[in-house]
């Protein structure tokens, strides 16, 4: 069947056979440019790529050491607070013992108080007693005085009356001798007048 080609189909044949070759080989150096822009896009992607897990290893050293980092923060934030709960438990603990403390210390101002409101009264109590005792004193001594005084007058009074008494029984002694002389007068008189007559 090939014998029976005609040239002019050879020809033809030849031209296509070129022209194949010719896009085969634009085909093929085009293939070869994308290939090599392929082959740089893809170095730069594996450039980038390792410029990405280079940032990644980076990120992630970061976010260890940030890690480490809050942990510590966050034991050291837990000492703080347990320390923290701790002084404001024995704070606690000494408002309580302070109120406690000043409860104790009120009472013991009010008996104080107490012992010195008594210790005030009993002072005030013997200072009465003494000015009592003072003035007992002074109305036993003017009791005396009076006694003594009414006792004087007493005295003065009986012996006025004694001397009274006396003074009257004299009167009344004089008083008889004068009637009986009077009287005897009276009668020597009359006998004498009688005699006369």
């Amino acid at each position: 069947m090939a014998s029976h080609m005609s040239p002019h189909s050879c020809e033809e044949s030849q031209e296509e056979l070129l022209e194949f070759q010719e896009g085969s080989r634009e085909l093929e150096a085009e293939l070869e440019t994308q290939l090599g822009q392929a082959e740089h896009r893809i170095k730069d992607l594996q450039s980038e790529n390792q410029r990405l897990k280079n940032d990644v290893e980076t990120l992630k050293e970061r976010l260890e050491q940030q890690y480490s980092q809050s942990f510590k923060q966050i034991s050291v934030l837990e000492d703080d607070l347990g320390q923290t709960r701790s002084i404001k438990e024995q704070l606690h603990k000494y408002v309580r013992e302070l109120e406690q403390s000043n409860d104790d210390l009120e009472r013991a101002k009010r008996f104080v108080a107490t012992i010195v409101s008594l210790e005030n009264f009993e002072q005030r109590l013997n200072q009465a007693i003494e000015r009592n005792a003072f003035l007992e004193s002074e109305l036993d001594e003017k009791e005396s005085l009076l006694v003594s005084a009414l006792e004087s007058k007493l005295a003065a009074c009986r012996n006025f009356a004694k001397d009274q008494k006396a003074r009257k029984a004299y009167s009344l002694d004089n008083s008889n001798a004068l009637n009986a002389n009077t009287t005897s007068y009276a009668q020597g008189l009359s006998t004498s007048l009688y005699d006369k007559t």
